[in-house]
């Protein structure tokens, strides 16, 4: 039995993670408590939690399948993204995409996308280098589209899949759609292919689908019963492109994906960050059973999405990595907490957590206020 401090806060008929979570992204009223969800830490914020709190993780907080998932257990998570598919893309065949790249620090990947070497050493997206049809039909004859599936990445996760189930933590499978196909583009070539060749974009799209279609089946025969599809599609305070756009060319491609998932019995929900309320919508019709991020600081207030849409969709994030988790005094985390449950928990189909990955920035002992000011409050029925 894998440590849990719920008993602490007189959580007497505990939900395990599997079922809280079930539960809420059903929009199936209101579990034990409101259930917590993380998409990930990053590797200098794992080693600042480590030097504050590695002689507080007990024995039975290890957690190393497929992976080292100790942290998520010490800091009490329901659920965290698995960034991993069965499906992988082949070499482009006869095509070096960085041949004609001059300038220092520049480099394109199999996909056509440029980034820029940063300060920190990692490379940034840029812009897309496929911006006409003939550069297109060149990548794709290269080999674009073509996948191969790892049997021995399904096989892995039926078996461990159950194990971190018994651990109480839930991993989410998640990845990318129609973005890789977007981010190809210069994005205002990407807005003229819309205005002049939507059946070009439709093809690609169909193209992308019948790769994503092998990661769903692939998901689905490993025994997951959660997974994520994943657009970034917002900046803060608006839209990358009108929702009509999204609803004619990449809504498609999810509702398929969708009623696949349906169908084999596991519920889906969204992610991107950035102002989404106008996809909202579309994404509800498309299938998912929640949408995730609902970053504050891009205009996504929490009140409003629950009045306004919780009836419909399970509404899951809303704590603010930007400024609050790194930043932010014990208090004013406790605060926010409160207000997150406040504002969405009531009724069930709320989801807690940051709305980005657990970023270098964030403070560990700011985490663990958040978790632990879950823990104390989110029990049902709320009263803050």
């Amino acid at each position: 039995m894998f440590y849990d401090n719920r008993t602490d806060f007189g959580y007497e008929n505990a939900m395990n993670a599997r079922e809280r979570l079930l539960k809420a992204l059903e929009n199936d009223g209101e579990p034990d408590r409101v259930p917590s969800f993380a998409e990930g830490m990053m590797g200098i914020f794992k080693q600042k939690t480590l030097d504050m709190y590695d002689e507080k993780i007990t024995d039975d907080q290890v957690l190393l399948v497929e992976g080292d998932w100790t942290l998520f257990k010490f800091f009490e998570f329901d659920a965290v993204w698995l960034h991993s598919t069965p499906v992988s893309y082949k070499p482009l065949v006869g095509m070096d995409p960085n041949k004609n790249v001059a300038e220092p620090g520049m480099y394109v990947d199999r996909f056509g996308h440029v980034s820029r070497l940063s300060s920190n050493g990692d490379y940034k997206y840029q812009t897309g280098i496929l911006n006409d049809e003939e550069s297109w039909n060149k990548w794709i004859d290269a080999g674009y589209f073509e996948t191969r599936v790892d049997l021995s990445w399904i096989d892995r996760w039926s078996k461990a899949y159950p194990k971190m189930l018994e651990a109480d933590l839930v991993p989410v499978p998640v990845t990318v759609c129609f973005e890789t196909i977007r981010e190809a583009f210069d994005f205002g070539r990407f807005s003229y292919f819309y205005r002049k060749k939507p059946g070009f974009l439709k093809r690609l799209a169909g193209m992308v689908l019948d790769n994503l279609m092998d990661v769903a089946k692939g998901w689905c025969d490993a025994g997951f019963e959660i997974v994520t599809w994943a657009d970034d599609c917002a900046y803060k305070g608006r839209v990358m492109f009108p929702p009509s756009v999204f609803e004619d060319i990449i809504a498609p491609i999810y509702k398929k994906l969708n009623d696949y998932c349906h169908k084999r019995g596991v519920l889906t929900f969204f992610h991107s960050d950035g102002f989404t309320e106008p996809f909202f919508d579309g994404l509800i019709k498309s299938g998912f059973a929640g949408i995730q991020s609902l970053e504050p600081a891009a205009g996504m207030d929490l009140g409003h999405l629950k009045a306004t849409w919780g009836e419909k969709v399970c509404l899951i994030g809303n704590m603010d990595c930007s400024d609050l988790l790194p930043f932010g005094t014990p208090e004013a985390v406790v605060a926010a907490t409160k207000k997150c449950l406040a504002d969405a928990a009531k009724g069930g189909g709320y989801i807690f957590g940051p709305t980005t990955d657990i970023t270098d920035s964030c403070n560990p002992a700011n985490i663990k206020v958040m978790m632990d000011t879950l823990l104390k409050f989110g029990k049902y029925p709320i009263s803050i």
